[in-house]
């Protein structure tokens, strides 16, 4: 019934969704004693959408448009490194199962930045320049990913590499980068090869590139930075105007924040996030402090280890010994556990 039909001017059941305005599909007040049926209207597009609120609509339109938004589906880190269809480096073993692991927390969606900090020789190199080439599998495959991002159609978007100075960005991460992408069955079909004839950097079909630059303060201004990579932090030098690893990274962070985290882009997809790798060089250098400072963010994802963590001990020719953490000394196999002990091997034990 409708409500001018209905003898009781107010009513909890009088409810719109129903084709006759009643929820009761018996009500003892109806219009000249005749009972009357209310039962659903059909429900369209539109009504189910008016329905929901602001969280439950930013979750439908990324349910339905995650499908549809890449031109194909996207891998996870583990088999984009190790399949023949991607970077193929199951076979020889050229990198370690823990920095897999460890690129897999950074790409985990959980994280906007990540600090490694860790001793020659445990990958710092290979997991920037694996996070490189990652970051650009995720942005390319995307159908129209200016759109995604919500920028002017093919502006550039760009990885880059920052080091010591330009020139050791281009010999170190830069390098490795594009040797594995040369080799790599993915970045050589048409659609996702990099430019041939640009040596500066890599450039990718839809605008998207991998940069080396020096560490400067200024070396991020006014470029669209998706991801950047700052290599060897903790040497870069300070001056008068302060520590330069500190002001690369608020440049960095400023214009990955305002660029790529933006509301309303879907969950599947990489936004932005700033990797910081390092040797260790004082207890007051950018990532020592670094490390200090955001120990408890949950946003932030933090590693350090050592070389030997990361290969395994059982590769050196010589036994070990533990080494407590929270003792800072050697200990032997009866020592109660209070902290991390580790195994380090022979070979780097002071004589």
């Amino acid at each position: 019934m409708t409500k001018k039909e209905c003898q009781i001017s107010s009513c909890k059941y009088f409810d719109t969704a129903y084709e006759n305005n009643c929820r009761l599909d018996r009500c003892k007040y109806t219009a000249k004693g005749k009972p009357l049926e209310g039962k659903l209207k059909s429900s369209t597009i539109a009504d189910v959408i008016a329905s929901l609120s602001e969280d439950e609509l930013l979750e439908f339109s990324q349910e339905i448009g995650t499908s549809s938004i890449y031109e194909e589906e996207p891998v996870g880190v583990r088999e984009f490194i190790l399949s023949p269809d991607y970077l193929d480096m199951q076979a020889d073993g050229r990198v370690w199962e823990e920095n897999i692991r460890t690129l897999e927390s950074i790409f985990s969606g959980k994280y906007s930045e990540a600090y490694i900090l860790g001793g020659i020789g445990m990958g710092k190199s290979t997991i920037s320049s694996l996070a490189a080439l990652y970051g650009v599998y995720r942005i390319i495959i995307l159908k129209n990913p200016h759109s995604i991002y919500r920028m002017v159609a093919n502006s550039p978007i760009e990885l880059v590499i920052l080091s010591i100075n330009e020139q050791l960005a281009k010999d170190i991460i830069f390098t490795y980068a594009l040797n594995a992408c040369m080799n790599s069955q993915f970045f050589k079909r048409k659609e996702y090869a990099p430019n041939p004839d640009i040596k500066s950097r890599l450039q990718f079909p839809k605008n998207i590139s991998i940069v080396p630059l020096s560490g400067s303060k200024t070396a991020g201004i006014s470029r669209n930075v998706i991801l950047g990579l700052m290599d060897e932090a903790s040497f870069y030098t300070s001056t008068q105007s302060g520590d330069k690893a500190q002001m690369q990274y608020s440049n960095l962070s400023r214009r990955i924040k305002s660029r790529f985290e933006k509301s309303g882009i879907p969950d599947s997809v990489l936004k932005g996030l700033l990797i910081s790798v390092s040797s260790p060089c004082n207890e007051n250098d950018f990532m020592e402090t670094t490390f200090k400072e955001k120990k408890d963010n949950p946003n932030v994802f933090l590693k350090r280890f050592t070389s030997f963590e990361v290969r395994n001990i059982g590769e050196y020719s010589t036994k070990g010994f533990w080494y407590c953490c929270s003792c800072r000394k050697i200990v032997g196999d009866d020592h109660i556990r209070k902290g991390k002990d580790i195994v380090i091997p022979n070979k780097h034990e002071l004589k």
